[in-house]
């Protein structure tokens, strides 16, 4: 009895380090790749085929990391690196997959209400489409009203599909503070 205890305790040992060496050779595969993009980023703002093909394995490894150690703290970190990639392909709508993949994850990690600001300004300014982006812009402030006022989530709804310049006329006359969402789309 007591040798297969011994048995056990040794094999589940090994598994456990095993397991830690595995986990961390991808947090050294992906420190090297990190090193590589980051290199070819500050280079070109452009990619090349190659470079997107380096892009690519990077995003691939931080996925992958953030698979098999959901627990592991760099997981989040490494999902909203991961959608932040995919913006500079452009792969627009893979980004926004993978940021809703952080908060969906990670609701607890500090990246959770960066990423859900991400698809909403993702929708909102990059995509074009302001009422995509509604749902997005309520639901980090339900969620994470602290955040939301401090990036000021409720004046973006109250000028959301606003044109520029009507936005910015009610913010230079202070307007955001008090106006009313109907007053806003009544008054252009």
């Amino acid at each position: 009895m007591r040798f297969s205890t011994f048995l056990f305790a040794a094999a589940f040992t090994g598994a456990l380090m095993m397991g830690c060496n595995g986990q961390q050779r991808q947090a050294k595969n992906i420190a090297q790749l990190q090193q590589q993009v980051d290199s070819l980023l500050s280079n070109t703002p452009v990619l090349s085929p190659e470079n997107r093909a380096l892009t690519n394995e990077l995003i691939a490894a931080y996925l992958d990391y953030a698979k098999a150690y959901p627990s592991d703290t760099l997981s989040a970190m490494y999902t909203f690196e991961a959608a932040g990639l995919k913006t500079q392909l452009p792969d627009l709508k893979g980004a926004i997959a993978v940021y809703e993949e952080v908060y969906t994850n990670f609701p607890e990690s500090r990246y959770a209400p960066m990423s859900m600001l991400a698809v909403a300004g993702l929708w909102d300014i990059t995509l074009g489409e302001p009422e995509t982006a509604r749902p997005y812009y309520e639901l980090l402030l339900e969620k994470y009203p602290i955040e939301a006022g401090q990036y000021g989530i409720e004046n973006t709804l109250k000028t959301l599909g606003m044109s520029p310049e009507a936005s910015l006329e009610m913010i230079m006359q202070g307007k955001t503070d008090t106006l009313d969402i109907s007053e806003a789309s009544s008054g252009e």
